[in-house]
């Protein structure tokens, strides 16, 4: 610290990834992977500051001759940090990431305070095993119950979005499956920190993106993707959920796929803007992108 006192807690991070927490002695040890063609590793500490705002910072660079079998960096002496340094850092876990492509990110709060939610087409998450969706609460992964399955290849989540249907907010989810933790879920379903559940009978194609947006008659979650049906509704390829049952957009989309869904404000009011593979929206002309009021 400043003042010459151990750094207890400091958070340490190396270019090269590795993530370790100084102990009571202000020491810590990290061990790093290197690539054969790596120029140097840089070595950051940061702490909070004990009094008032801000944080403490201190860093140091390796060279990789340096650090066969190991290396010390030596003393690193924490300082105010005076600016923005922007830098991406390798933030998640020991072994740092996911071994599959993450398609959505979501802050929820499961009643554990808020964390940062992953999802895509992986199977494990920091070393975690996990089934599409991994839980981040700042310092380590976690999975949520049980397994997704899909209908004919191994499932996949491609949306997420925090919705509160008038019972509380949950975390909701979009994707390739039909089941969620055990329970039949067509393509689409929610979690409320401790289970999942259905949204009605679900759709009969992928949902690959999802919004919330007030038309007026309260906040509601719309749903876009690859289907033609919407709780046994025909709801072409867009469908609204409100709390309790779905309900279509028009006559739709005419083609394969809605892959985006927003909400904009272009200065006449809230609306929600979908983008995708289509031709005509409600009938009317809109080349992949339309604006729904």
């Amino acid at each position: 610290m400043p003042d010459g006192s151990p750094a207890v807690g400091a958070v340490v991070e190396t270019s090269a990834g590795g993530r370790a927490v100084t102990g009571a002695d202000g020491t810590f040890a990290l061990e790093v992977e290197l690539s054969l063609d790596e120029g140097c590793v840089e070595v950051t500490a940061v702490a909070d500051e004990a009094m008032g705002s801000g944080s403490l910072v201190a860093s140091a660079r390796i060279v990789p001759a340096a650090l066969s079998p190991a290396a010390s960096v030596g003393q690193l002496a924490l300082t105010l940090a005076s600016g923005c340094h922007p830098r991406w850092l390798p933030t998640f876990g020991e072994t740092p990431g996911t071994n599959g492509v993450v398609n959505a990110l979501a802050v929820f709060d499961d009643g554990s305070g808020p964390a940062l939610f992953a999802a895509g087409d992986f199977s494990s998450t920091g070393g975690v095993v996990v089934s599409e969706i991994g839980r981040w609460n700042g310092s380590s992964w976690s999975a949520l119950g049980g397994q997704f399955a899909g209908p004919f290849c191994c499932p996949e989540v491609f949306a997420l979005t925090v919705y509160d249907d008038g019972g509380g907010k949950e975390l909701y989810v979009g994707g390739h499956f039909t089941t969620a933790g055990g329970s039949a879920a067509n393509y689409i379903a929610k979690w409320d920190g401790s289970s999942w559940s259905a949204l009605g009978s679900g759709m009969n194609g992928a949902v690959a993106a999802l919004a919330v947006h007030d038309d007026g008659g309260g906040p509601a979650l719309y749903a876009g993707g690859g289907f033609t049906t919407a709780g046994g509704v025909a709801a072409s390829r867009i469908a609204k959920w409100n709390g309790s049952s779905w309900s279509a957009l028009g006559s739709g989309m005419n083609a394969t796929n809605v892959s985006a869904l927003v909400v904009h404000d272009d200065g006449s009011g809230p609306a929600l803007y979908a983008g995708g593979s289509f031709t005509t929206a409600g009938g009317s002309a809109a080349n992949n992108i339309a604006k729904w009021d």
